[in-house]
């Protein structure tokens, strides 16, 4: 078991965020804002204060649109546009997994489709994939690997390996649903080895949307491995530990193992973390993992 006390586990300081709907800073801070702006939500959405990111979210993406931020303005240059544009597509598809929003994903990744939209693809074919795990729906998966090839031709055809981790990702959701588990360790790995890439060259500027251990700890739960899951937690709780996440899908696969003292314990841990922490209640607990 992970060596977190429930007492170590207060919710940690951040930054000194304005209110949600105040747009972010002006043109001399861009780049300060972005870093704030990026802060801030990723600590709402830890403690699963959906409708503060989104509020969030919205003001900055209405304050680019509007002009009214640097980012803006012409005279920040393309590059500090894109910048803005990136951060805020990528902090909207991670409240989407974060939330386990998947009924809601059509229409949250909605401002994604029209500049990003292989993010929009992503997230909604893991959507799809997600609930199609307790139906086990085969059209459904379908559509989700037409998807998934549709993703790995464009980041081939591009060479961005964004794009083909994304792929793989998509592609992983459904093989862990049908109980192909070679196949679906394989793609995460894959996925995984992209993402520690980018992690060791952009540092905690990037925003990965989703973490490739984390969705393989959640398939392995799917697929009734649940000693396996537990090791696979671990190790995301680990690398992330203020996550709240895996520490309540932690909890669920020592539940599956009958290690009730164990489950009760990373309970306690994600609510000293994150008190009061809730999924989307449109998902409802099933969607926990």
């Amino acid at each position: 078991m992970l060596g977190l006390s429930v007492a170590g586990a207060a919710q940690q300081d951040g930054p000194a965020c304005p209110p949600p709907d105040q747009p972010p800073l002006t043109a001399s801070r861009g780049e300060d804002a972005r870093v704030l702006l990026r802060q801030c939500v990723r600590g709402e959405l830890r403690r699963g204060a959906w409708d503060e990111a989104d509020r969030r979210i919205r003001a900055a993406r209405e304050a680019y649109v509007s002009g009214l931020s640097s980012a803006g303005r012409g005279a920040t240059g393309s590059g500090a546009r894109e910048a803005w544009h990136d951060l805020l597509d990528r902090l909207t598809a991670t409240r989407i997994g974060d939330a386990r929003a998947w009924a809601r994903a059509p229409e949250l990744a909605g401002p994604l489709r029209e500049r990003t939209p292989w993010l929009a693809s992503m997230v909604t074919g893991l959507a799809t994939a997600r609930l199609a795990w307790r139906t086990q729906d085969a059209a459904a998966f379908d559509r989700v690997l037409e998807t998934a090839r549709a993703l790995a031709a464009q980041g081939e055809a591009s060479g961005d390996l964004e794009i083909v981790r994304a792929a793989r990702l998509v592609q992983a959701a459904v093989a862990g649903g049908q109980y192909e588990r070679d196949e679906m360790q394989l793609l995460l790995d894959e996925a995984d080895a992209t993402e520690t890439a980018l992690r060791h060259t952009l540092g905690d500027a990037y925003v990965p949307v989703v973490i490739a251990r984390e969705l393989e700890a959640d398939l392995l739960l799917q697929t009734d491995r649940y000693a396996a899951a537990v090791t696979a937690y671990e190790a995301v709780i680990a690398a992330h530990p203020w996550r709240v996440q895996p520490w309540l899908g932690l909890a669920a696969a020592h539940e599956r193992l009958g290690h009730a003292a164990e489950a009760a314990r990373c309970r306690e841990v994600a609510a000293a973390i994150a008190p009061g922490f809730t999924f989307e209640p449109a998902d409802g607990p099933a969607a926990r993992p």
